[in-house]
């Protein structure tokens, strides 16, 4: 409703009132009537309008020095410390004191006032926040001022890592039936350095088991006495907390000799097979003709022609032919071995053999 208020006199010669509207939350329009009156004088009125409004105001924000205002949109690795800060102005840009700024919804917290550095500041710390898209309001009041409320978003992803030999190779070489060890080193690609306590496994063709770890993000295993042929050695790391990104890493594993080794491998398969058809033929040919003295074995060839109606190719000789005969062959072997001689002797060897065989025959019949 109406109220009447009194002008205060000044000493200056004129009258002066003082309206606080400090308190006032919307817009006010007020109609002001002023009465002015003395005695021996002139009364005078008059009305005017009076606008009350909040006082224009500007925001603007900050992430880690960074002005974002137009797009207050962030991506952070969990573990990290957001440091929000906020400047909150008339628009003449002079900083508006005791004001309430505050964060809502996916995180709720105050800003604090720093008044030397004329600003509301605030450190988040993402661990405090889930995995993923926060969505936090932003207010900013002071009363008869323009209230702020502005929607910031804080992306919160999981630590970024590599998995790698230690040596940087996923491939390694080795002779069959050779030991290898195997060195996997884990790290933290957003803090640095190399994450320990972490679940290192892995999965092949003979099995699946856990690494050994060495400290300093390393983690060891030995295969022992490996075969022949090209392994995939899948490797997955864990770690408690579910705070790391982990991919598979896998290593190839290849077993084989050398190509000089292959060469005299190969030459000796050879050797040993061309040994192994020898033996075996030989084997053979022993069980079945070898093992029988010459005579059984000129008479087993002779029994297996009398099935056959043709006259059998094996010459039976006379003993006394075939004494020459022989002796003939022996005879000239040696003749050619002599020397020194002006000619070879001919000799008669129907007369050599007659003579003993004549000699026999007397000692036979005297004996008879």
């Amino acid at each position: 409703g109406a109220s009447v208020i009194s002008f205060d006199e000044s000493s200056y010669e004129f009258y002066n009132l003082t309206l606080k509207v400090e308190d006032i939350q919307q817009v006010v329009v007020a109609f002001l009537t002023i009465d002015t009156e003395k005695t021996n004088y002139q009364a005078y009125k008059f009305q005017f309008k009076l606008y009350i409004g909040q006082k224009e105001t500007n925001l603007n924000i900050f992430f880690n020095g960074e002005n974002v205002t137009a797009s207050p949109t962030i991506t952070l690795p969990i573990g990290t410390i957001l440091n929000l800060t906020v400047k909150y102005t008339d628009t003449n840009g002079i900083h508006i004191l005791n004001a309430n700024v505050s964060l809502s919804t996916d995180y709720v917290a105050n800003l604090t006032e720093q008044i030397s550095y004329q600003q509301y500041s605030i450190l988040i710390d993402t661990n405090s926040l889930s995995i993923g898209i926060n969505t936090i309001s932003l207010k900013a009041t002071k009363p008869n001022h323009f209230e702020y409320v502005v929607r910031i978003y804080i992306d919160v992803r999981k630590i970024r890592t590599s998995i790698d030999t230690e040596d940087g190779e996923d491939t390694i070489t080795i002779r069959p039936n050779e030991d290898v060890k195997i060195t996997i080193e884990v790290k933290d690609l957003d803090f640095g350095g190399g994450i320990e306590d972490a679940q290192v496994t892995y999965d092949w063709k003979f099995g699946d088991g856990d690494f050994d770890e060495e400290g300093d993000g390393l983690y060891e295993i030995t295969f022992e006495n490996v075969p022949a042929g090209t392994y995939t050695i899948t490797i997955t790391v864990y770690k408690e907390g579910g705070e790391y990104d982990f991919e598979e890493f896998e290593i190839t594993l290849v077993v084989k000799r050398s190509e000089e080794e292959n060469l005299l491998f190969q030459i000796l398969l050879i050797i040993a097979i061309i040994a192994g058809v020898a033996l075996a033929g030989y084997l053979i040919a022993y069980q079945k003709y070898l093992k029988y003295p010459k005579p059984v074995r000129k008479v087993r060839k002779y029994k297996r022609t009398l099935k056959k109606r043709k006259i059998p190719k094996t010459e039976i000789l006379s003993r006394e032919k075939a004494f020459k005969d022989l002796f003939t062959e022996n005879f000239g072997k040696s003749s050619k071995l002599a020397k020194g001689k002006a000619k070879e002797e001919t000799l008669n060897a129907g007369k050599i053999v007659k003579k003993p065989l004549e000699n026999s025959m007397k000692e036979k019949t005297e004996k008879s």
